[in-house]
């Protein structure tokens, strides 16, 4: 298991690699992702890792990304790639066309908020309800 501040994804490295969860990283501080790094990536999903509060600049990197989610994670990334907070790091993900946040926002064990970042490239229609929608990216993480 990991247990480190700083990951570092080095050129060449994971290029069959779909899917990667950054999942209860309690230390984990900052990652970089080399340009010719996890070339086949589509799916990247941040799940709790509350020492990580800026978002990896090196992500325009990752061309094939799709989708790009994150999950009870420090308001101070979050609030860097919303646009409606004035974000200044939304730019570093307006290629992917999803981007999703899950954040707590009450006392109960299931009180989420479940939201798109639009991004230049969501042309991606999101053509279901919202509960379904909530199921399906519970899952997903």
């Amino acid at each position: 298991a990991f247990s480190g501040e700083r990951l570092h994804f080095q050129e060449g490295g994971f290029p069959k690699l779909k899917e990667l969860d950054l999942t209860r990283l309690s230390r984990l501080s900052s990652v970089s992702i080399d340009e010719e790094a996890l070339l086949g990536l589509e799916h990247l999903r941040f799940n709790n890792n509350p020492q990580l509060k800026m978002l990896p600049q090196d992500l325009q990197n990752l061309k094939n990304l799709q989708f790009l989610g994150f999950a009870d994670m420090p308001a101070t990334l979050v609030d860097s790639i919303d646009p409606e907070k004035g974000g200044p790091c939304h730019w570093m993900i307006n290629h992917i066309p999803l981007v999703l946040i899950r954040q707590k926002v009450g006392s109960r064990f299931n009180d989420y908020e479940l939201r798109p970042i639009p991004t230049q490239c969501g042309q991606l229609q999101i053509a279901v309800n919202s509960s379904l929608f909530k199921f399906r990216y519970a899952t997903v993480l």
